[in-house]
């Protein structure tokens, strides 16, 4: 999480780390999620009726798992599904039992090395494009 989101993991860190019977009174937090999606705002709900449940001392760790579980998993499951779907329309069998898990990263993301220079030695240009075109360069 530090990765992906410093201020979300410095909070989570927070809620962990607290030790005070006040938690609750100074998160005034629940079991819920505001999203923002395209405009459009809504709440989710990380346990049921988690809208309702506020996140105290007793519960605190539970409220970062489902947290973490929704953020890592459940908000990008539709997303992932259909990623993993084409991706073993591709790669399937025995290919996936002989690919290591560096292997496979270079796979998904590519090269983390960008060859300009062999990109530009291996263009082909088309469209009255050349590589003297002020668009290109």
């Amino acid at each position: 999480m530090e990765d992906f989101s410093p201020s979300i993991a410095q909070s989570l860190k927070f809620i962990l780390d607290y030790k005070g019977d006040d938690l609750q009174d100074i998160l005034n937090c629940t079991f819920s999620v505001d999203v923002d999606s395209y405009g459009k705002r809504s709440v989710v709900e990380l346990v049921p009726n988690g809208a309702s449940v506020p996140v105290t001392q007793k519960n605190k760790q539970e409220y970062v798992e489902k947290y973490l579980e929704w953020m890592f998993e459940k908000s990008v499951g539709p997303q992932f599904d259909s990623f993993k779907k084409g991706f073993y329309k591709l790669y399937s069998g025995e290919f996936m039992t002989s690919c290591d898990p560096e292997e496979l990263q270079l796979l998904i993301c590519g090269s983390p090395i960008l060859d300009f220079h062999a990109l530009e030695k291996n263009a082909k240009y088309d469209g009255g494009y050349k590589s003297s075109s002020p668009t290109v360069m």
